[in-house]
């Protein structure tokens, strides 16, 4: 299996960083990565829009993909990926509010996209089981360097499509 590597205007990207600033990437990009995957739950019979919220997911982890820790030119441990994939953005498991408002957010500006859903009426329970779930895994390829775009791919139809 080929390693997962990251590319930016065709040169190889895997870089040693501090872990701060790679812990401040995984915090500004895991906004958008959720909202993406809200999408994806949201409008699962609208496909047009889902290459797209797809291809972005898997762009913004291929940067986070070609991270690696200074101090020791290896992948940060699960834990911290995980900490700043879902327990920085959800304060808990039962903590609704983050996904009530990208929810809302997300109907509000694709208002015109059939969804079966409402803004108080989503399976809020399954989405963070699901949206936990697939951190998790991310978590633990990101932190062995071996995760690949197919591999990616395919994690996300497993959970949200």
């Amino acid at each position: 299996m080929k390693r997962y590597q990251s590319t930016e205007k065709n040169i190889l990207r895997e870089m040693a960083y501090k872990r701060e600033k790679i812990e401040n990437r995984i915090l500004d990009y895991s906004p958008t990565i959720t909202e993406h995957i809200i999408k994806l739950l949201l409008f699962s019979a609208y496909k047009d829009p889902q290459k797209d919220w797809i291809d972005s997911i898997v762009k913004v982890i291929d940067i986070i993909a070609g991270m690696k820790w200074k101090a020791n030119n290896k992948y940060l441990p699960i834990e911290d990926y995980f900490e700043n994939f879902y327990t920085n953005w959800f304060t808990s498991d039962t903590d609704y509010d983050q996904i009530n408002r990208t929810v809302k957010n997300v109907l509000e500006e694709y208002n015109d996209i059939p969804t079966k859903y409402t803004n108080d009426e989503f399976p809020r329970k399954e989405w963070m089981k699901k949206i936990k779930s697939f951190y998790i895994e991310l978590s633990e390829w990101l932190s062995k360097g071996t995760l690949t775009k197919l591999v990616l791919k395919e994690m996300i139809k497993k959970y949200f499509l």
